[in-house]
C-alpha cells in the first residue's frame, strides 16, 4: 500500500497522538473481534501507515493536496487522488502518506479559524497546489494559510523550498498541477510567488472555447490531440518519485545521528497473532510521539542547497533623463558580470538568465531561489555629459540583507578603473581571490567613443537587431585594433547572417572576423567561441573545435556559449553521457536561458531519453514560444515514439504555420498517419522553392524510408556544408534509420564523425 489520505477529523499533534492512539486501537479492536479477515487487515495496514507518518523524520506527511473547495464539487480532486493512489503504489517502493482534506464544507479552508494542527499537517516533502480559475486569489485561505505557508516553512527547513534531484537538475517541492488555462495576472502571481516559469503538470482537457479539467473518460473515448489522463497521474508519480528519492540521499546532519528504520507491512508477515501486531503497532506509535515531541525542542536549521561563493549580476538601472543610454547600463552590468565570471572559485549566472528580470519589480530572495543563487549585485547609472554616477549594492538572497553598497561619481574615462573596484568589493565579501592585472578581461579599448558603440553593438545585438553591425563597424572605424569589436561583428554574422549570401558564405564572413579578434588579442572569449562553432559546423574539425572550447573555458569558465558548443560538439560524436554532464553545467550557470534548455534537452534526446528530452523542450517553449526548433524537435521526438497524432498536433497549429521546418516535419507525420498525398504534397512544395534545408528534406525521406532520396538530399547538405540540422537540431535522427546501410558510413566520413 503506498497511499494514505485523512480528512481534518483527525491530528498528530503531540497534545492528541495519545487520543487518536486509544481511538485507533478500538477501531482495530472492532474488527479483530469480527469475522471479516479481508477489512481487519485493510484497516491494520491503514493504523499502521497512520504511524508512520512522513517518509523522513521530522515531517508529518510525505505530500500534502492544497485545493479549492469549488473544485472538487463535482469529485475531480477526489478521484484525481484515487487515481494517483493506483500510479503511486506501481511506482514507490515504500509507502506514501498523503494529506487530503475530504472534507472541505466544514469551514477549514474557507475561513480563517484553523487549529494548530493544519502547521503540523504543513510539514511535508512535497506540496501539490491544485491550480485552477480561482486557486491564484491572495485572499482566500488555500493561498494565504497553505501555499505561502509551506513555501515559508520549506524555505527554512533543512531541505529547502528548491533540491537537487539526482539527475542533476533542480526541483522545487512545490509540484503544480494545472487543472484551468489561467488568467494572466493570475499566472503572473503563481509565477512571482513561485520565482520563476510555472513547470505545472496539466489535466486540461484541450479543446477550442472550451477550458476545463481533464477527467479519465477522454482516455476511454480515445479523443486525437489530447493527453491522456493517465500519462499525467504518472507524470505526478514519477515527479514524486524523483523528490523523495532525492530528498532522502543521506547528508552529514543524518548520518551522523542514529536513524529509525520503518518496516511495511506485507501478506507474508501478517501469519503473526493478530494481538502481537495490534500492539506492535501501538508500541511504535507511542514511540512515534514522544520522537517527534522530542524533535519540536531540536532546532534543524537546514540547508538551501545554494552555493555560497554564486552570484548574479542584475542589469543596473537606466536613471538617465536619456532612454537612449540604456545600452550603456546594460553594458556596465554585463562588463561587471565578464569580470566575475573569469574567477573559477565563483559560480556567475550568465548574462541571459540576469537579464530576464529587467524591469521586473521581483524580490531579490525570489531571484535568489529562480537563478540558484546566494548573492545578487544590482544597482543603478546615472550618464550626464562625461560624468557618471553609479550604485552598487551586494545583496544576500537568502534574507535580503545588504552585504556593502557604494555609491561612485566619476569622470567615464575613469569606469573601468570604477568596475575593478567594484569586482573587488565582490570578491572580498564573497572571499575568493581576484587578481586585477591577471585575471580581467581581454585588453581594453583605448578610446571611449569606441567602447560607447561596442556598447550599442552588444545592446542591439541581444535586442537580435541589425543595427549591431552598424555600431560595430563605427567602433572599429574609431579604434581598427578593437578585438571585442572585430568579436562583436563575428558573433552577429553567425547569428543573424545575410539574405543574400548562403549560410557557408556566412560562416566564412564570420571566420575572417574572429581571426581578426585573435589576431589582436589570441585570449578574447567571444572569437574563441566563434572559431569554435566554424570549426565544428563548417570545417567538421571536432577535436580543433574542442582544443579551441576548452582553451576559451580556461579562460572564461563560466561562458555559456562556450558550454553550448562543447555539449553539441560531444553530441555530435556521440559522448552524449559527457553530453548531459555539460549540459547541467550550462543550465546551472544559464537556468533561464532557452537555448541553454534546449541543449540540455538535446543532450536527453541523443540519449533516447525521450520523456526527459520533452519536459526540457516544453520548458524552454515556456521561455521562447516564437522560436520554431522547439516544436519542430517534439514533434520529431513524438515521432520516435510512434505517436504521429501527437506529432501532427505539435507541427500543425497557429504557433508553428510560418516554420518551414515545422512543415517538413508535418510531412513525416502525415506519412505516417496513411496521408501520402499530403506528405507528398509538403515535400514538393519545399523542394519547388528552394526554402527548406537539404538536412530537413533528408531526414523527412529517411523516415519515409525511400533511401536513395535521403542520401541524395544529405550530401547535398554535406556539399552545401547546410549540415547544421544533422549535427545539432536533430541529432541522430537521420541517422537511426539506416545504420546498416554501406552508404551510412560514408556520411560518416565526410562528416569526419567516428564510426
Amino acid at each position: 500500500m503506498a497511499y494514505l489520505a485523512t480528512s481534518n477529523r483527525t491530528t498528530k499533534t503531540v497534545k492528541d497522538s495519545f487520543l487518536n492512539i486509544r481511538i485507533h486501537f478500538e477501531h482495530l479492536m472492532i474488527f479483530k473481534n469480527g469475522k471479516n479477515r479481508v477489512e481487519f487487515k485493510k484497516v491494520l495496514q491503514y493504523f499502521y501507515l497512520y504511524t508512520m507518518s512522513g517518509t523522513l523524520p521530522d515531517f508529518e506527511y510525505d505530500i500534502f493536496i492544497s485545493y479549492r473547495h469549488n473544485d472538487n464539487l463535482d469529485g475531480w480532486v477526489t478521484n484525481f487522488i484515487q487515481s494517483l493512489e493506483k500510479e503511486l503504489r506501481s511506482t514507490i517502493k515504500e509507502p506514501v502518506s498523503v494529506y487530503f482534506d475530504s472534507n472541505l464544507r466544514d469551514g477549514l479552508h474557507e475561513t480563517h479559524d484553523v487549529d494548530d494542527s493544519l502547521k503540523g499537517k504543513l510539514r511535508c516533502l512535497i506540496f501539490i497546489p491544485i491550480i485552477s480559475h480561482t486557486y491564484c486569489d491572495p485572499k482566500s485561505f488555500a493561498w494565504q494559510k497553505e501555499f505561502l505557508a509551506f513555501k515559508k516553512l520549506a524555505s527554512e527547513d533543512r531541505f529547502g523550498l528548491k533540491i537537487k534531484l539526482q539527475s542533476g537538475n533542480v526541483a522545487s517541492r512545490i509540484l503544480p498541477v494545472r487543472i484551468h488555462d489561467l488568467d494572466p495576472e493570475d499566472k503572473q502571481l503563481l509565477e512571482a510567488e513561485l520565482g520563476g516559469i510555472l513547470r505545472s503538470i496539466d489535466f486540461i482537457y484541450k479543446s477550442a472555447g472550451v477550458n476545463r479539467p481533464l477527467t479519465p473518460k477522454e482516455d476511454e473515448l480515445r479523443i486525437t490531440g489530447q493527453v491522456l489522463y493517465r500519462d499525467q497521474e504518472n507524470k505526478v508519480a514519477i515527479a514524486i518519485k524523483e523528490i523523495i528519492t532525492s530528498l532522502k540521499r543521506p547528508t552529514k546532519r543524518i548520518s551522523e545521528s542514529k536513524q529509525i528504520q520503518y518496516t511495511t507491512l506485507s501478506d507474508s508477515n501478517f501469519k503473526l497473532s493478530k494481538e502481537k501486531i495490534i500492539f506492535t503497532t501501538l508500541g511504535l506509535m507511542i514511540l512515534f510521539v514522544l520522537i517527534f515531541g522530542v524533535s519540536q525542542f531540536i532546532e534543524t536549521k537546514g540547508e538551501s542547497g545554494v552555493i555560497d561563493k554564486s552570484i548574479a549580476v542584475l542589469p543596473f538601472v537606466n536613471m538617465s533623463s536619456d532612454p537612449e543610454q540604456e545600452y550603456f547600463s546594460d553594458g556596465l552590468s554585463e562588463a561587471l558580470g565578464d569580470l566575475l565570471a573569469k574567477i573559477k572559485e565563483l559560480k556567475v549566472i550568465a548574462r541571459t538568465s540576469s537579464f530576464s528580470f529587467k524591469g521586473k519589480n521581483i524580490d531579490v530572495r525570489t531571484i535568489g531561489e529562480s537563478l540558484g543563487v546566494a548573492h545578487i549585485l544590482e544597482g543603478s547609472v546615472q550618464k550626464s555629459g562625461n560624468k557618471i554616477r553609479v550604485t552598487a549594492q551586494l545583496i544576500k538572497t537568502s534574507d535580503g540583507s545588504h552585504l556593502w553598497s557604494e555609491t561612485y561619481e566619476r569622470e567615464i574615462d575613469d569606469i573601468f578603473k570604477m568596475q575593478d573596484e567594484i569586482a573587488q568589493y565582490v570578491v572580498k565579501e564573497l572571499k575568493v581571490n581576484l587578481m586585477v592585472g591577471e585575471k580581467m578581461a581581454s585588453a581594453r579599448p583605448k578610446n571611449m567613443e569606441a567602447y560607447k558603440l561596442y556598447l550599442q553593438g552588444r545592446y542591439y545585438y541581444f535586442q537580435s537587431d541589425p543595427k549591431a553591425l552598424e555600431a560595430f563597424q563605427a567602433a572599429l572605424k574609431i579604434d581598427s585594433l578593437y578585438a571585442k569589436a572585430w568579436a562583436g561583428m563575428a558573433s552577429q554574422w553567425h547569428s543573424m547572417g545575410s539574405g543574400t549570401l548562403s549560410y557557408l558564405q556566412v560562416l566564412e564572413k564570420a571566420r575572417g572576423y574572429a581571426l581578426r579578434a585573435l589576431s589582436i588579442e589570441p585570449n578574447e572569449p567571444d572569437a574563441i567561441g566563434a572559431m569554435a562553432f566554424i570549426y565544428f559546423i563548417a570545417d567538421h574539425n571536432y577535436a580543433k573545435a574542442e582544443q579551441e572550447v576548452l582553451r576559451g573555458l580556461q579562460i572564461d569558465p563560466n561562458n555559456n556559449n562556450l558550454l553550448i558548443a562543447l555539449c553539441q560538439i560531444n553530441i555530435a560524436l556521440g559522448n552524449t553521457r559527457k553530453a548531459e554532464d555539460i549540459a547541467l553545467k550550462l543550465v546551472e550557470i544559464d537556468p533561464i536561458n532557452p537555448f541553454a534548455i534546449i541543449t540540455h534537452a538535446r543532450s536527453y534526446w541523443a540519449q533516447k531519453k525521450l520523456t526527459d528530452a520533452e519536459r526540457e523542450f516544453k520548458t524552454a517553449y515556456e521561455l521562447s514560444p516564437k522560436n520554431y526548433i522547439i516544436p519542430y524537435s517534439l514533434g520529431l521526438i513524438s515521432l520516435e515514439k510512434g505517436n504521429a497524432a501527437e506529432a501532427l498536433d505539435r507541427l500543425v497549429n497557429k504557433n508553428t504555420e510560418n516554420f518551414v521546418g515545422c512543415r517538413i516535419a508535418a510531412s513525416m507525420a502525415y506519412f505516417a498517419l496513411g496521408r501520402k498525398k499530403e506528405s507528398d504534397e509538403i515535400l514538393q512544395w519545399a523542394k519547388g522553392y528552394g526554402i527548406a534545408s537539404e538536412g530537413e528534406i533528408a531526414n523527412c525521406y529517411a523516415f519515409r524510408n525511400e533511401k536513395d532520396q535521403a542520401f541524395q538530399w544529405i550530401n547535398k547538405a554535406i556539399d552545401q556544408n547546410e549540415t547544421t540540422d544533422l549535427l545539432i537540431v536533430s541529432p541522430g535522427f537521420f541517422f537511426n534509420h539506416f545504420k546498416n546501410d554501406p552508404r551510412h558510413k560514408e556520411i560518416y566520413r565526410r562528416l569526419n564523425i567516428p564510426l
